[in-house]
This record gives C-alpha cells, sequence and structure tokens, in this order.
C-alpha cells in the first residue's frame, strides 16, 4: 500500500511541525529512501504542483488550497501506480477546487486517479468512468471494466524505516511540543525520584536495624556448657507429620532425664584453640570449670549429703549440683 497507492485527504492530514519538504518526504522515509533520493523527489513533486516557493514554510502559513497541493505532492513523491481521493475539493472554495480537479485531472493522464466524491456535477464534469454506490452497493457502472490479463503482476516493494530514522522523527516531534514535553519529564522525573527515595530510606532503615540488631546480640555472651538442650527435640510435628503405632501399646522413653540433651566434647585442644583467638574479635572470654562433690556427714548416725547452699539442692534429683569457680586463665580452683 505504501508503494503502489497514494493517498489525497479532504481534511489534507498535513504534521503541523513539520516543514512542506519534510511533509512531502515522510511518506518516502517510511519506505527507507535514501536522503538525496528523498530530498530529489520532494522537491519535484512541490514543483509539479506549483508549490516551489513555499517548500521551506510551516502548514499554518498555508491556504487551504495549498495544502490540498502539498497533500497531492506527498501522494506523487513515491511515484504511486493509484492514486485515491476523498473528497480532495470538500473543504476548497469553488475556485481553488476547480484548480485542484485541473491538477488531478492532469495527473489522470499517468496513473490511475479514484475519487471519491458526493458531488455527481463534478464527477461527470471531470470523471470519464461514474460508479455510483448506495448503502454499500453499487448501482451503476458508466464504463464496466473486464480484467482479462490474467498475467499481470503487481511489484511489491519491501518498505522499512531505519532506527535512526525513526528516532529522528521522534526528536522533531519533541522539539516541536517543549512545553509538554517539560511537564511530562518532570512529571515523571517526581515519579522516580519518588520511588528511589522510598527504596533509599527502606535499604537505609533496614541496614540500621540490622545494625541495632547485631550491636544488641554483642552484648549477650555465647555460651557452650558440656551438656546442652537441643530444642528441635520439643518440636512438635503436625497432625499429617504424626504417624500412630499399628497396635496397642505405646513405648514410652526409657530414660525421660535424657531427652533432648546433647553432650559437647569440650577438650583440652578446644580450650587452647579459644584461648588463642583473637582479641580484637571479641570483648572477653571467661572460662568456667565444675567439680561435683559428693559429700557425706555424719548426723546423730544418719548419713546425709553435705549441701553448700540452700540453692544447691536439685529438685527433679536430689543430686548436690557442681561447684563453680570462674577464672580469666587456666587455672582451675575449687
Amino acid at each position: 500500500r505504501n508503494n503502489s497507492i497514494g493517498f489525497v485527504f479532504q481534511s489534507y492530514n498535513i504534521i503541523s511541525h513539520l516543514d512542506v519538504l519534510s511533509n512531502v518526504e515522510l511518506g518516502m522515509t517510511l519506505s527507507g529512501v535514501a536522503k538525496e533520493e528523498k530530498r530529489e523527489k520532494a522537491k519535484n513533486a512541490l514543483i509539479r504542483v506549483g508549490l516551489e516557493k513555499h517548500m521551506h514554510k510551516q502548514p499554518n502559513q498555508l491556504s487551504g488550497g495549498q495544502m490540498q497541493r502539498v497533500a497531492i505532492a506527498r501522494a506523487l513523491a513515491n511515484d504511486p501506480d493509484v492514486l485515491l481521493c476523498d473528497e480532495p475539493t470538500g473543504a476548497l472554495d469553488s475556485e481553488t477546487g476547480q484548480q485542484i480537479m485541473g491538477l488531478i485531472q492532469e495527473l489522470a493522464n499517468e496513473k490511475l486517479v479514484i475519487m471519491v466524491t458526493h458531488d455527481s456535477e463534478l464527477a461527470h464534469q471531470y470523471a470519464n468512468r461514474i460508479i455510483n454506490f448506495k448503502d454499500g452497493e453499487v448501482v451503476n457502472d458508466s464504463n464496466p471494466y473486464d480484467n482479462e490479463d490474467a498475467d499481470a503482476v503487481l511489484d511489491m516493494r519491501r518498505t522499512g524505516m531505519s532506527y535512526l530514522t525513526a528516532l529522528n522523527l521522534s526528536f522533531k516531534n519533541i522539539m516541536t511540543k517543549k512545553g509538554r514535553t517539560f511537564i511530562t519529564s518532570f512529571a515523571s522525573s517526581i515519579g522516580i525520584i519518588s520511588i528511589a527515595v522510598v527504596l533509599s530510606l527502606s535499604n537505609g532503615f533496614q541496614k540500621q536495624i540490622d545494625s541495632t540488631q547485631a550491636e544488641t546480640s554483642a552484648q549477650f555472651p555465647v555460651t557452650i556448657s558440656q551438656v546442652a538442650q537441643d530444642a528441635s527435640n520439643f518440636t512438635l510435628s503436625t497432625e499429617e507429620e504424626t504417624e500412630y503405632p499399628e497396635g496397642n501399646t505405646v513405648i514410652a522413653n526409657e530414660d525421660p532425664a535424657s531427652a533432648g540433651q546433647h553432650e559437647n566434647d569440650i577438650t583440652t585442644d578446644l580450650v587452647e584453640y579459644v584461648k588463642d583467638i583473637d582479641p580484637a574479635l571479641t570483648e572477653a572470654l571467661n572460662y568456667t570449670y565444675s567439680a561435683q562433690l559428693n559429700l557425706l556427714r555424719d548426723v546423730d548416725g544418719e548419713v546425709e549429703q553435705v549441701a553448700f547452699s540452700n540453692y544447691a539442692q536439685d529438685s527433679a534429683t536430689g543430686d548436690i549440683q557442681s561447684f563453680y569457680a570462674t577464672s580469666s586463665g587456666m587455672g582451675a580452683s575449687t
């Protein structure tokens, strides 16, 4: 369609931010015609329609008849096989309309010109074939034509516009509407900056929270005991994960006291390793040793265990708790 058909619209469809020459070149720009060839064809088309002195004017500097001539020149510049004219004189006065129709009649000697009009008098004055339509149906054809040329081939050329050409047209459009472009850019910038500020604040708060948590956690000591409690053993299973016994017998844990306990193998090598830790990595290291004393005494003929304090007695086992001495070195005290 871009290669074989040229369009002349009733309302001209001239692009307001392009000059006359650029408007005529536009169709060839979309077809990918070279710059020098495009410029030469556009000038020849404008000269043919009598606008050689108006090539560099803006559309708002032209009259209605001149803008219609620009539209005709744009349609002719790409050398189409068919020229479609939609009410080409509908927006013009009678004198200007006759001039445009004379130009179109001249073009009909070289190309097939199809014109749509509601003015039957205009059609009978200039057309050599008139087809009447009513409600989308053909009512009359003054000169029917039977096309029997089966060997006719339509030359379809591949069209394309380069990426740089598209950027250039976009830039020209932006520059013609500077106020709107500035307001749009400003509003978009506010949105982008707002999102950036929110993300920055969120990231900053998260880092501050992480830092505060790290500083707070550093104030609590890390304790490694000989016997530790394994909290994972106390995790309750969900109903889906619970396995029920097939029989009626339930076997209880034979040693409830040892359930959930984990014994750490604290050796002399481990203690030496802890002593050699870089002091810059920790604020203090304390070593605690325990010794379990099982002392008995005779009280009025009855043997009793010796309790060192009111808190030494374990309510669960009744055993004497360990007596602890703490030092910063390896020397143990009892």
